[in-house]
């Protein structure tokens, strides 16, 4: 006599599977690298911040997108940026950082800068650290 199978899948139902629990298990190591990447960055916000800033107020908590939230990752309520310590590099490494901690405000020198704001003041530091630098070329060549 047979015993009856306990399990039977069809080819369609097993491959759906393997489908649905590969997406996760990828999304997932999305959100394992952003977090990744985010305490990684971390020791140059430390490193470039102004401690001399006041911290600006701000009423509700920052919120993390979803995927951050889920795999337990704490919120950054600002990124305070000493332009004077910034070189060219920098300001590049400061959209990047941007981008990591979506749900930070980033303040130059004390001002709450976000979307169209931000980019022109990185954009006029940006062109001030170009002419600091061509003066200084040419007080080297003289």
């Amino acid at each position: 006599m047979r015993r009856p199978r306990l399990f039977q899948f069809s080819l369609k139902a097993l491959l759906l599977m393997v489908l649905v629990v590969g997406s996760f298990f990828g999304w997932l190591g999305v959100q394992l690298k952003w977090k990744q990447d985010r305490h990684a960055e971390w020791h140059w916000i430390e490193q470039h911040a102004n401690d001399t800033l006041n911290e600006p107020a701000r009423s509700p908590r920052p919120v993390l997108p979803f995927g951050l939230r889920v795999i337990g990752e704490t919120p950054l309520d600002y990124i305070p940026v000493d332009v004077n310590t910034m070189s060219q590099d920098d300001l590049a490494h400061l959209k990047k950082v941007r981008n990591l901690f979506p749900e930070a405000q980033v303040v130059i020198q004390g001002k709450v800068l976000e979307g169209d704001e931000l980019e022109f003041a990185i954009s006029m530091v940006a062109q001030m650290l170009e002419q600091q630098s061509v003066a200084g070329r040419l007080q080297s060549g003289n």
